[in-house]
């Protein structure tokens, strides 16, 4: 809760320098290691893109979580 009000707080300059870096994970229900190893998946799939694509990066996101921890993952970039 504490960093979805820092993130909420940022103006749109800051924000958009911290999500060039990684991805942000504003709410989740995760345990910290499947919550790290899928920051790693989404860091990967816009990483291993030779041109920005985020329409395949969230299908790639999507097909990945899926096969690793079951159907029903949404992906939004």
């Amino acid at each position: 809760m504490e960093q979805e009000k820092q993130i909420c707080d940022m103006d749109f300059q800051e924000l958009r320098k911290l999500m060039e870096s990684k991805a942000i994970v504003v709410q989740h229900d995760m345990n910290p290691e499947m919550c790290s190893e899928c920051q790693d998946i989404i860091q990967s799939a816009i990483d291993g893109q030779a041109t920005p694509n985020n329409e395949l990066a969230a299908k790639i996101i999507k097909e990945t979580l899926d096969k690793k921890y079951g159907a029903s993952w949404q992906c939004i970039i």
